[in-house]
């Protein structure tokens, strides 16, 4: 049986998005971890992600403080995840729009794309390999972009990547979310707070995928020292095998 847990991470500055998620979700105030002194995005995600060890739930998702969500987020997402329960799923990509959509089914399989971390959730035996990267790439490089790591973990293990069109959820802070990416918008894919709910229970839905391949290489930047290492990591497949 599917138990999903969630945790939030905040900074003070964005306290009243906090409530606003947690009133329309329904997690509680004691999974938002405060990050009070400004630690960092990867400090606080490491945090989050470790504490589903030993929670008895099978799946975490974590959220950040920015994170807006469709009317009946919960229960869609545990649809989700009942019907690709061994997938990493990301509830936003801004690179898809409405037209990339399949006729018969709102799933899309990513093969690591576009992992974004407004909200993104793995099955729990995955964590403790993620969080090891994670650590490793904060204090190798200082890097603090814990949905990149994600995708770059994803891509090396093969494990299937999945979002939905629509979007579940978006951010209120995108300009800022997406900094250095050029994106000052949310994704078109977003397509308002009430989506139908039946369209992810449809019986065709678990057999149609639309497939979106692409390799590491198109999400490391040639001007960022961090991603030139990381590249080079890639680039012999030592990368897990080195932490």
């Amino acid at each position: 049986m599917v138990k999903i847990g969630h945790k939030i991470i905040a900074v003070p500055e964005r306290s009243e998005y906090v409530k606003r998620l947690l009133d329309r979700t329904g997690i509680s105030e004691n999974d938002v971890l405060w990050d009070n002194d400004h630690n960092g995005c990867m400090w606080n995600a490491i945090r989050a992600w470790k504490s589903a060890i030993g929670s008895g739930c099978t799946h975490w998702c974590v959220m950040a403080d920015d994170t807006d969500v469709v009317d009946g987020y919960m229960d869609i997402e545990k649809i989700c995840v009942e019907r690709f329960p061994d997938a990493i799923w990301t509830f936003y990509s801004n690179e898809l729009s409405a037209k990339h959509r399949a006729a018969n089914t709102p799933y899309i399989r990513l093969r690591g794309y576009n992992i974004r971390g407004i909200a993104f959730l793995m099955p729990v035996e995955f964590i403790e390999g993620y969080v090891n990267l994670c650590e490793h790439m904060l204090s190798e490089y200082r890097y603090q972009r814990d949905d990149a790591t994600c995708r770059i973990f994803a891509l090396l293990n093969d494990i299937p990547v999945m979002t939905t069109i629509p979007n579940l959820v978006r951010s209120y802070e995108i300009k800022s979310a997406m900094k250095g990416h050029g994106i000052t918008r949310n994704s078109d894919a977003w397509a308002g707070y009430s989506v139908s709910v039946e369209q992810f229970c449809a019986n065709s839905a678990k057999n149609v995928l639309l497939m979106k391949k692409s390799v590491l290489e198109t999400h490391l930047r040639p001007d960022n020292p961090v991603d030139i290492k990381v590249r080079e990591k890639w680039n012999r497949m030592k990368l897990l095998k080195e932490i």
